[in-house]
């Protein structure tokens, strides 16, 4: 997996493109890579880098140690647990309703997406 990101050039494309938000969906292995890699490209520039979220089924396994690739995580199964010194990784459960729920937070978080959202639907291209 790993090899076919790089040979894809996957995080230079998303650092190309100059996004507000990178939504990966479910895989955690190729998350962590692609954000580690992505970060690689913002260490020496003036630009902000754009937020990380992550959408799974669980939020339990993800530790400290993910907040270097990972910012915030929705997951559609209620089990969140702290590890032993209390941390609990960021995160919204969403229900099983995920990706609209995911894209519909994105959207009320960014001004410039905002007015795409109303009461019962959103609007997407």
């Amino acid at each position: 997996m790993k090899d076919l990101l790089d040979e894809g050039e996957v995080a230079r494309r998303i650092y190309q493109s100059r996004p507000d938000l990178v939504l990966n969906i479910g895989n955690e292995y190729m998350t962590r890579n692609l954000m580690g890699d992505l970060a690689k490209y913002y260490t020496h520039t003036a630009l902000n880098a754009p937020k990380r979220h992550f959408l799974t089924r669980f939020v339990r396994d993800l530790k400290e140690d993910a907040l270097k690739e990972i910012d915030f995580c929705h997951y559609t199964v209620p089990l969140n647990t702290s590890n032993h010194n209390g941390f609990v990784f960021p995160g919204d459960y969403m229900g099983q309703y995920g990706v609209y729920e995911a894209v519909k937070h994105v959207y009320n978080a960014n001004a410039s997406l905002k007015h795409l959202v109303h009461e019962d639907y959103l609007l997407t291209n």
